[in-house]
């Protein structure tokens, strides 16, 4: 065949015969590339989730918010059902 020919020459692709290129490198930040734009800064996010896990940062603002509960005179006589829920769900953890 000519090359002035291969203009008009047809490409056909039969079943399975296309392209096979494939990424195949892993993913590393599966868990942070799926952070939106609008709910932080990803960076940030990424070095704190290093620091300590999104249950540790969780468990940790429990205790300090459990701890202020119990120093409150405010829940002293009454405390209400929010905080009685908390600390039932951090015994459950616990356990």
């Amino acid at each position: 065949m000519f090359p002035w020919q291969t203009v008009w020459s047809p490409h056909l692709n039969f079943p399975w015969s296309g392209s096979v290129a494939q990424q195949i490198e892993p993913s590393t930040n599966w868990f942070f590339g799926s952070i939106s734009a609008n709910a932080g800064d990803s960076r940030i996010e990424k070095m704190a989730f290093e620091k300590a896990s999104y249950g540790r940062q969780i468990g940790l603002i429990t205790e300090v918010l459990l701890e202020l509960a119990s120093k409150s005179k405010e829940f002293e006589s009454e405390p209400s059902e929010s905080l009685t829920r908390l600390k039932k769900i951090k015994e459950d953890i616990n356990d």
